[in-house]
């Protein structure tokens, strides 16, 4: 997800729920299906604001798929 918006300090404390809530989330969802693991990260500047969830499932690897 990416907007066009003023970007923040990814090294400050947000004071909204949105971030930290998402973060929960992935930490459960970790927790709970350890196979298929998903990776949470956020790219902030003044121009705007990308969120990245990757699910890494493991399937091409299991099936000897090529890239």
């Amino acid at each position: 997800m990416t907007d066009n918006g003023d970007g923040f300090d990814t090294e400050k404390t947000a004071t909204g729920k949105g971030l930290e809530l998402t973060q929960n989330r992935v930490s459960l969802s970790n927790t709970i299906y350890k196979n298929t693991p998903l990776n949470f990260s956020i790219e902030a500047t003044t121009t705007g604001t990308t969120a990245i969830i990757i699910l890494k499932t493991g399937y091409h690897e299991r099936h000897n798929c090529r890239r």
